[in-house]
């Protein structure tokens, strides 16, 4: 994000956010090779604790000190939310992210049951879902729920994905949701289970004046476990090859009066067809992808924030587009044992659009290479071991 910024003019700052202490194992993550960067002025980091509040008075101690108004673009769904929440106090001293400055009203939108309507009103393809209580019994849940089916928390911040596995019966089912109320969830989403065969996703921007959907990604090697989801390596979908969905995105997201960065994510299953998942109020790391391709997403939205350019909505990807690997979420995904070397040795030798490694800008990736071999060694250690 810093990079796509810095290329079109802007100075920044970086606030690294983490819900806990990190165990040994996923020391990577304590890695700051953007702090590295000749875009990034400052880096600071916030350990939640359990307390999500401290994101919120760490913005506003910083703020404070500010002379004049400073644009938050944010890149993970946790922080999406505490910063919705904390709407009315931050506003005053930064330009964020929102639904016609409502507080709350983004974390409302992300709801998954709210994005279902929102999607069939917009003519996108969804699978059957129903909403339920956490901890429900297996006798109390609805009979026309079919089986296998995922358990999903209905709030879409929710970052743990332990729990997406297919339940075969209403047993099962009642099994996960007990899980979920254990963990504080209050309302699950159950959705009807398909094979995954393709993962992808439809980046953009949006104003009050209009939004701009101009191509996607589609992961060819993807996350496991934790990281579900998130794209290793994959290929750049130019807006031709994504219209009719680009185009449903845009007139969904327009339809919230959102101002703001956005990726939506679908999946194609094992017959070709393709539904909407869930759409996230903000840009991922694999947005930057959609840069080197030649639409500049976060400038656009920092131009129209920051200056009042109008965002350009007929911006497109064209063909051909690029490859592409997120070299973090590659060692992160060969620690874990999700994937092995010769993975990791042959992503890295494709001609594509790297996230870290730039010939422009090559410190963070000076810095950040040197961790491959201690990823050999982390891969080693059990889960259980903590700092």
């Amino acid at each position: 994000m810093a990079r796509s910024l810095g290329v079109a003019g802007y100075r920044c700052d970086i606030f690294r956010v983490y819900g806990g202490k990190l165990k040994l194992r996923h020391r990577l993550k304590a890695l700051r090779p953007d702090e590295a960067s000749k875009y990034v002025d400052n880096f600071c980091t916030c350990v939640l604790d359990g307390d999500e509040s401290k994101l919120a008075e760490g913005l506003l101690a910083y703020g404070k000190k500010l002379d004049k108004k400073r644009l938050i673009i944010i890149t993970d769904d946790l922080s999406t939310n505490v910063i919705d929440r904390y709407y009315d106090k931050l506003s005053p001293y930064f330009l964020v992210s929102n639904i016609e400055g409502e507080a709350g009203a983004v974390a409302h939108a992300m709801t998954r049951a709210v994005q279902k309507r929102l999607a069939a009103e917009t003519g996108l393809p969804t699978l059957e879902s129903w909403v339920v209580n956490a901890g429900a019994r297996a006798d109390d849940l609805p009979a026309e729920i079919t089986y296998p089916c995922i358990a999903k928390s209905n709030d879409s911040t929710y970052v743990d994905k332990t729990l997406l596995v297919p339940c075969a019966d209403a047993v099962e089912l009642a099994g996960t949701l007990a899980a979920y109320a254990r963990r504080g969830v209050r309302e699950v989403l159950v959705e009807r289970f398909v094979p995954v065969k393709r993962e992808c996703s439809l980046v953009g921007a949006a104003s009050r004046a209009g939004a701009v959907c101009p191509g996607g990604l589609e992961a060819t090697l993807g996350g496991k476990g934790r990281q579900q989801g998130i794209a290793v390596a994959g290929n750049v979908i130019d807006y031709a090859r994504c219209k009719r969905y680009a185009d449903a995105i845009v007139a969904m997201v327009e339809s919230l009066r959102y101002e703001g960065t956005f990726d939506a994510d679908f999946i194609e299953d094992d017959q070709g067809n393709l539904y909407f998942t869930e759409l996230n109020l903000r840009l991922g790391a694999s947005g930057y992808a959609i840069v080197k391709s030649g639409v500049n997403v976060p400038a656009m939205y920092a131009d129209y924030m920051l200056h009042g350019t109008p965002i350009d909505t007929t911006a497109q990807v064209k063909a051909p587009a690029p490859a592409f690997v997120n070299e973090k979420i590659l060692c992160t995904e060969f620690t874990h044992g999700g994937i092995d070397k010769a993975q990791v040795d042959a992503a890295l030798a494709q001609d594509a659009v790297f996230f870290i490694r730039d010939d422009d800008d090559p410190d963070p990736y000076d810095r950040f290479k040197s961790v491959f071999s201690y990823a050999g060694l982390l891969r080693k250690l059990p889960l259980s071991v903590s700092v």
